[in-house]
């Protein structure tokens, strides 16, 4: 009973989000804002089961989200400076410490995610990554490696549980 009270008030949330970036108020809005909430809900505790993510502080990885969300437009800034000057690529390996399988993958997108950056593989605790630096860069660049794979894991790092590898 309780679960279906939370997923009313879900899809009664996200279908006022609906309306609010449709910035209309008729009945087929309010129709196709359900509707698609109630399949959102359903698709994401069907096939994205949040439950089986163990050893994360969601809380820690919520507060991790705006770190990246700022990450992400420094990361624009630096790409257009570098388009400016001229760039280099440049590939990198690391090993990552992050033991947690998740938060693993959520690096990896993170890495992705941030402008000049893309993740070419990661296979166990090793990433391979290709940035963009300054032509007159010293090689490696330790400042990319750093922002790259450091500073992102180390935020990682303070969501994952210790003693959990799931």
């Amino acid at each position: 009973m309780v679960a279906i009270a939370r997923n009313i008030f879900k899809v009664a949330l996200l279908a006022v989000v609906w309306l609010v970036l449709r910035e209309t108020v008729t009945i087929v809005d309010i129709a196709i804002g359900v509707g698609v909430s109630a399949f959102c809900i359903w698709y994401s505790q069907k096939f994205l089961p949040l439950s089986h993510i163990g050893g994360v502080r969601i809380f820690r990885l919520f507060t991790y989200l705006f770190y990246l969300i700022g990450q992400i437009y420094l990361g624009g800034f630096h790409v257009v400076k570098m388009i400016i000057l001229g760039a280099d690529e440049y590939t990198f390996s690391a090993k990552t410490v992050i033991k947690n399988d998740a938060l693993k993958v959520i690096l990896a997108d993170s890495i992705t995610l941030t402008p000049g950056s893309i993740l070419i593989d990661m296979t166990g605790d090793n990433v391979s990554v290709v940035c963009i630096q300054e032509k007159t860069a010293p090689h490696p660049p330790r400042d990319v490696e750093f922002l790259v794979k450091g500073n992102l894991e180390k935020w990682l790092l303070r969501a994952q549980k210790e003693g959990v590898a799931s």
